[in-house]
């Protein structure tokens, strides 16, 4: 059986930035910076087995309440009656909007749907886009509506049967904590926490163990699945299929891979957070020599101060509307660059995957 090339992760980086230093400023056309803006938001790419039987050791949480808490105070220091007492406090308050928190639970639920669907159709449009070097919405996303849809249905069960797992674990674990806390109602937290540190170990380790396990899902779905689907024409499981048979033939590479994309979204974030204090303080110093101007012209001509006031508001908006406009802009090189380096390193296995020509052309006006 033919093994995995070995890949040079940095050259592959490299590649992918120029390409995208290429179809982002040669030339640099307003427009498409505002459609990758849009594409990149609506798919999710700008920002960028469990076993539930287990074994556990004999952490079952002890009770005991022989431990001098006198010199306890803040939150810690509260006890199961008060603890209860702040929830029965709390449903009490809840009570008349119980029908508005139901309403806002199935808005929310719904809204999540939706855009859950607009991703999957938009994360063809994305690599469409990168591939083609055309700048378009409408026609890739009627064109990929089918793998949109394969990919829109396996993300769904895939989300619910994680949260049954996931919130199933979490839910025993708080169950028995709560029953043990109830057994020694008197104890303050803190003591209680002490006494169950192995216990509480365990449902951090779960909660992290499952979080890391569903980021590597995620990636693979993401980085891999998509680009399969959209040049094979094929629904998502037979991409899982195909990407699974590369994965058994070098573990490695693909645990490196994970490692690297890792930093590369660390090294992204870090760039955009950069951009934006400077921006942000370029943009406070601006506002903070308006006010000043403002305060000036107020004690001069004090039947001023009104119009003043309104003026610094609308100023205010202004300033804060463009800062948003702004970081998100300076953001688009970001999910471009990661998007293409996943496309040129799929297409680096030498698996058949062919995205890019030999050179690639800057993007097609529109």
């Amino acid at each position: 059986m033919a093994t995995m090339r070995t890949l040079s992760l940095p050259a592959i980086t490299g590649q992918a930035w120029r390409q995208t230093f290429a179809f982002l400023f040669r030339p640099f056309r307003r427009g498409m910076w505002w459609n990758l803006l849009f594409i990149a938001w609506l798919s999710g790419n700008l920002g960028g087995g469990c076993n539930l039987n287990m074994n556990l050791p004999n952490w079952g949480p002890q009770q005991t309440q022989t431990e001098s808490v006198t010199t306890q105070t803040g939150p810690f220091s509260l006890t199961f009656r008060d603890i209860q007492k702040g929830i029965s406090q709390v449903r009490q308050g809840i009570g008349p909007y119980r029908a508005w928190v139901g309403a806002g639970v199935l808005f929310v639920i719904l809204f999540s749907l939706l855009f859950s669907w607009l991703g999957a159709r938009f994360n063809f449009v994305f690599v469409d886009v990168l591939t083609t070097g055309t700048v378009a919405v409408k026609e890739p996303f009627r064109r990929h509506r089918d793998v949109a849809h394969s990919y829109f249905w396996w993300n769904l069960g895939l989300s619910l049967v994680m949260l049954v797992i996931f919130w199933g674990g979490l839910g025993w674990w708080t169950v028995t904590l709560w029953g043990a806390y109830a057994r020694v109602p008197d104890l303050p937290l803190l003591t209680f926490f002490k006494q169950q540190i192995p216990f509480i170990a365990w449902g951090i380790g779960y909660a992290t163990f499952f979080s890391l396990v569903a980021t590597v899902v995620w990636i693979w779905s993401v980085d891999f699945i998509v680009p399969i689907m959209y040049q094979n024409r094929s629904g998502v499981l037979a991409a899982w299929k195909a990407y699974l048979a590369i994965l058994g033939r070098s573990p490695w590479e693909a645990f490196k891979y994970l490692l690297w994309k890792g930093l590369l979204n660390l090294v992204g974030g870090l760039a955009a957070t950069l951009v934006a204090v400077v921006l942000f303080v370029g943009l406070f110093l601006g506002a903070l020599v308006l006010v000043l101007l403002g305060v000036g012209l107020a004690k001069l001509f004090p039947p001023l101060t009104i119009g003043l006031i309104v003026i610094g508001v609308i100023l205010l908006v202004v300033v804060l509307t463009v800062l948003v406009i702004a970081l998100s802009l300076m953001m688009v090189p970001v999910p471009v660059w990661l998007r293409l380096f996943s496309l040129h390193y799929l297409q680096a296995l030498g698996e058949g995957y062919q995205f890019f020509p030999a050179a690639t052309p800057a993007p097609e006006p529109t």
